[in-house]
């Protein structure tokens, strides 16, 4: 859900049958490779690559240090 005219749309969406329940956080960034770069070269790994989607928008999904996972998010 969006609170102002700039941000992020949120979803409900189910968790994969093998998967336990979670909560992905995204982050908005004005460049998503720089940012997928530099949070890989502060120890992150990339579980998801940059991804393209259809509404024009584009996320990676990364993974901290202590296994904490997060999204990055460049909208259209």
């Amino acid at each position: 859900v969006k609170t102002g005219s700039t941000g992020i749309d949120g979803g409900i969406w189910p968790a994969p049958p093998d998967g336990r329940d979670f909560v992905q956080l995204f982050v908005s960034v004005p460049d998503l490779q720089k940012s997928v770069d530099e949070a890989i070269a502060l120890g992150a790994s990339l579980l998801v690559p940059v991804t393209e989607l259809p509404d024009g928008d584009a996320m990676a999904v990364m993974l901290d240090p202590v296994g904490i996972s997060f999204g990055l998010m460049r909208a259209r």
